[in-house]
């Protein structure tokens, strides 16, 4: 799978939350989402109560967070977290500009999630709670071996485990 147009960025800088306010402000991108309410105003705080240059320690609590750059860029398009949880972990995706969705870098985005939370983190397995209003990513993670495990009114928990990513990696 060729996953080169996308960097994971660790780092997260004060530049780095406008964008993120951005995003978690905007309807659209934020409607299939399920991330805490409070979000937006967890990085107001985090922008007007700090000096700071780096924030990556506010955003990697219980995991690893992650900005989406594409290659060549150096502006962040999206957030992917990985959320520890014992031996597995759950995955959240976001591609945040707008302008980006259909090109198929969320799929490249979800990949390179993949390896951090299997290669890096030994993760045995990884949740994604998908709302089901949210098509193109139900499409995607079934798409990339993911198994619906439970359904509920809101969303569909699709699970994949370290064994099946392993198959999918080397074929």
């Amino acid at each position: 799978m060729d996953s080169q147009d996308i960097i994971l960025r660790r780092e997260v800088y004060r530049d780095d939350l406008y964008c993120l306010l951005g995003w978690v402000n905007d309807d659209q991108v934020t409607k299939h989402l399920n991330e805490q309410q409070s979000l937006g105003r967890d990085i107001e705080q985090a922008i007007n109560g700090s000096s700071n240059e780096i924030f990556t320690h506010r955003f990697n609590h219980n995991g690893r967070f992650f900005l989406v750059e594409e290659e060549e860029e150096e502006q962040p398009i999206g957030y992917m977290r990985l959320v520890n949880k014992a031996e597995e972990g759950e995955i959240v995706l976001a591609i945040g500009e707008k302008d980006k969705w259909g090109q198929g870098l969320g799929k490249q985005t979800l990949w390179e999630g993949l390896k951090v939370a299997f290669f890096n983190m030994r993760l045995d397995g990884l949740y994604a709670k998908i709302n089901k209003q949210n098509k193109r990513s139900l499409k995607l993670f079934k798409r990339m071996g993911f198994k619906n495990i439970k359904d509920t009114d809101q969303e569909k928990v699709y699970y994949l485990s370290q064994e099946k990513f392993l198959e999918l990696a080397v074929a």
